[in-house]
């Protein structure tokens, strides 16, 4: 059965809507393209270990094709315009991710990624930076030992108790009064996103990790 859709893969993720705390931040955001990037490849190499594992290395970056500005539209209105750079493309000077992949596939079937990720405008203030993937619909159960029930964050977590967590991904949404972010969970061992019978994926940290899933997209 399939998991993981072609193109739906783990992709280097540094962009979210925005929230009402970002008033601040969010312009350099859209103007160096983290809401549009795309993933080119450089290099590949393909090993194969003693284990009987295949080891497979990539460098690639991540840069999107142009800028965009972000306008509101009227005064204080929370509507905002897109206003794309198309006539302004990106070059080798312009902000990047540089990443560099190793993927390991194990006998058992099991996958495991160590990767490094850097950019060429590290004084850039992000929202977050990770990895994204799409998942079927039907895996909309949400199984994770780390600290919930209630989202949390790396400054707002020691309220929330490590434990094994388990909920519907439609209930990982919280409607708040004014735009905030919603459903992360912090020190994060590992997690299963399945379907009701138990099948699915298992995300194991090799020491903890903070994780999201949510039935859409955060973008």
């Amino acid at each position: 059965k399939i998991i993981i859709p072609d193109g739906c893969g783990p992709k280097i993720d540094a962009f979210r809507a925005l929230t009402n705390n970002d008033n601040w931040v969010f312009q350099p955001w859209f103007e160096n393209g983290l809401y549009n990037l795309s993933n080119h490849v450089s290099d590949t190499k393909i090993l194969t270990n003693k284990d009987g594992s295949v080891t497979l290395s990539f460098s690639l970056t991540a840069q999107a094709p142009y800028g965009a500005k972000l306008q509101e539209i009227g005064s204080a209105s929370g509507i905002f315009k897109l206003n794309e750079q198309t006539d302004h493309p990106f070059g080798p000077n312009d902000f990047k991710f540089m990443a560099n992949l190793l993927w390991t596939v194990f006998p058992d079937g099991s996958i495991e990624l160590q990767s490094a990720v850097t950019s060429n405008k590290p004084n850039l203030v992000l929202a977050r930076l990770g990895y994204v993937m799409q998942l079927p619909q039907s895996l909309d159960m949400l199984t994770y030992y780390g600290r919930g029930p209630i989202g949390n964050y790396a400054d707002r977590k020691t309220g929330q108790n490590i434990e094994i967590h388990q909920a519907k991904i439609a209930d990982e949404i919280n409607i708040w009064p004014k735009p905030q972010d919603t459903g992360n969970h912090e020190d994060v061992r590992w997690c299963a996103i399945t379907d009701a019978a138990g099948n699915g994926a298992a995300f194991i940290a090799p020491d903890k990790m903070s994780i999201q899933a949510l039935p859409n997209s955060a973008m």
